[in-house]
């Protein structure tokens, strides 16, 4: 069954994320190849994933190398505020397509009544305190902050950048376990 994967911050090739976000990695090779090697753990071939901004940095042509160690074709950017090369720069490497915010409806399974159950979340490189549905139930997935905001446990989402994620994607079903220890009133 194909899964969307959500990720953000990666930041390849950037030196200097590793002494800003205190990373545990002793170089840019180190840093990436523990991000990708844990993307490509996680995500299959046919899976989507959704970067939520701040994906590499560096020239064209490694941006271009880091799409292609990426696991699946279905490629989707949430441009965030490193994300220098123009849309279609972005597309002709390899995203289906690039945005500045964008809702996706999902399923996730109810760990209670083990029927799925649709959700609407929104997408965006950076936190907000309110989106669309936000009072009626849907989820609020970003990145930007790395570890520098606490979470809000009156809002309905989430950081799913790689420093709060042990540098690795979330699948809708972990988004879901995170959702409800905040707020069970929305569970199913």
């Amino acid at each position: 069954m194909k899964k969307n994967w959500f990720i953000g911050c990666t930041h390849f090739g950037h030196r200097n994320i590793i002494k800003y976000c205190n990373r545990p990695f002793s170089t840019v090779k180190e840093m990436d190849d523990c991000i990708f090697q844990n993307i490509n753990d996680r995500v299959g071939p046919a899976d989507n994933l959704f970067i939520l901004g701040d994906f590499a940095m560096g020239p064209r042509s490694y941006i271009e190398e880091c799409v292609q160690r990426l696991p699946t074709k279905n490629l989707f950017l949430i441009k965030g505020n490193h994300d220098k090369l123009s849309n279609l720069a972005y597309t002709l490497i390899g995203f289906r397509w690039v945005k500045d915010l964008y809702e996706v409806g999902d399923t996730y399974i109810c760990e209670k009544t083990y029927q799925p159950q649709p959700k609407k979340l929104v997408l965006c490189h950076y936190p907000m305190e309110s989106w669309n549905k936000s009072f009626h139930g849907s989820w609020h997935l970003h990145a930007h902050t790395h570890t520098s905001m606490p979470d809000n446990p009156n809002r309905l989402r989430m950081n799913v950048g790689v420093d709060t994620n042990d540098f690795a994607p979330v699948e809708t079903q972990e988004v879901a376990k995170f959702m409800f220890a905040k707020n069970p009133v929305f569970d199913c």
